[in-house]
């Protein structure tokens, strides 16, 4: 695609950490069908919002962490082309089977809809991204069991009888905080389980408490 190659030069990142959507944004509109005329009105619309940063302009300094992508993604096209892309990616998930839930999964995402496309490009960028963002999780802590902390959870909630108000993550949210014990238990399955170090863990915390209430 056109304009993926056009912008593949923008950062990762931007604002001092938050997620550069576009790559996805591009590939769902042009599979819904999108005209690509409107598709690339609303990629310079999405650029001018965020001021995602174009890491090919000479002006612009980059940070360490847009320095190690751009490295990052030459490595990852160099073992596209003498690997293939099946083989990067299996290699890829074996090396890293316990960091590919880094940056809320955005890694991974990106990932999925490179491969919608087949676009090497976007693949090694994808594999980059979540490579850093992996490395930001500290992972120096001891492992319990997280089915161990789960089953503690849904245990107490049953033998307690806590009832959600309502089931959006917000609402349940409400309901974890007005019981002290079970916001106690949800806690310690998110926290210290793994650390994040990253600006943004709350937000993590309260995205997988949202998961594991379901139920």
């Amino acid at each position: 695609m056109k304009l993926l190659k056009r912008f593949s030069s923008l950062s990762p990142i931007y604002r001092g950490g938050l997620t550069n959507h576009l790559p996805m944004v591009i590939i769902a509109l042009d599979k819904m069908g999108v005209p690509t005329s409107d598709i690339e009105e609303i990629s310079e619309q999405y650029i001018a919002d965020t001021e995602v940063p174009d890491l090919h302009e000479s002006w612009y300094p980059k940070t360490p962490f847009e320095e190690q992508y751009i490295s990052l993604s030459n490595t990852y096209i160099n073992l596209i082309n003498s690997q293939g892309i099946q083989a990067t990616i299996s290699n890829y998930f074996e090396d890293n089977k316990f960091g590919l839930f880094g940056g809320l999964f955005h890694g991974l995402i990106r990932l999925y809809y490179a491969l919608e496309v087949n676009d090497e490009l976007q693949i090694a960028q994808a594999l980059a991204y979540n490579t850093l963002m992996e490395a930001n999780n500290d992972y120096n802590v001891p492992f319990k069991s997280d089915l161990g902390y789960f089953n503690e959870v849904i245990e107490f909630r049953k033998t307690q009888k806590i009832e959600f108000k309502d089931f959006s993550t917000y609402g349940k949210l409400t309901t974890i905080l007005e019981h002290e014990r079970l916001f106690e238990l949800v806690f310690k399955f998110t926290f210290p389980v793994f650390t994040w170090t990253r600006v943004g863990f709350g937000i993590t915390k309260l995205f997988i408490i949202g998961v594991i209430m379901l139920f």
